[in-house]
């Protein structure tokens, strides 16, 4: 494999998975994730070393499309409020890394590098220089102090949520 620029990286798995269906992995070894994409146009392998903010962004996503777009209403016994917090989260989640057109207030390398840098995995190594760096180069002064705000309160409240969800369900 071969380290490339965003811009060759970008057009490379386009090639392979754009515009198909295709079929995901992902492995994470301390903090290198190894995906693999996979298409009947052929595989595209891809290692992202200090990246384990792409993970959480993931597992949110997830999270919202498991608990916030239910088809049936969930009962979550004595928390009546959890609904209409779980709706709440999905729409300001949507619109960090959503469409410029409804506020957008970060991109998705910007959520992903706060992140990696929220859950600690970095500390005092050189991917988190090499995550700072590139995070205080995306933006200004102000733009960064309102991103970093909103994705460190999004993964707080993305936390709690779900520990009530645990433990409404716990309760049943």
């Amino acid at each position: 494999m071969t380290h490339v620029s965003f811009e060759e990286y970008e057009a490379a798995k386009a090639e392979i998975i754009g515009g198909v269906q295709y079929k995901e992995d992902s492995t994470l070894e301390g903090s290198t994730i190894r995906k693999t994409y996979t298409t009947e146009r052929g595989t595209f392998y891809e290692v992202n070393d200090g990246g384990r903010g792409e993970l959480i962004v993931e597992e949110i996503e997830a999270f919202v499309s498991d608990y916030c777009y239910q088809d049936e209403p969930a009962d979550y016994g004595d928390d009546g409020e959890l609904a209409n917090e779980l709706v709440f989260f999905s729409e300001a989640w949507e619109k960090l890394n959503g469409w410029d057109s409804y506020g957008k207030i970060a991109d998705t390398f910007q959520t992903a590098a706060v992140l990696s840098l929220i859950d600690g995995a970095f500390h005092d190594s050189m991917a988190a220089d090499r995550i700072s760096e590139k995070l205080t180069k995306s933006a200004t002064k102000p733009d960064l102090v309102k991103i970093i705000t909103h994705v460190a309160s999004l993964y707080c409240w993305y936390i709690s949520l779900k520990a009530r969800i645990a433990q409404a369900e716990a309760e049943k």
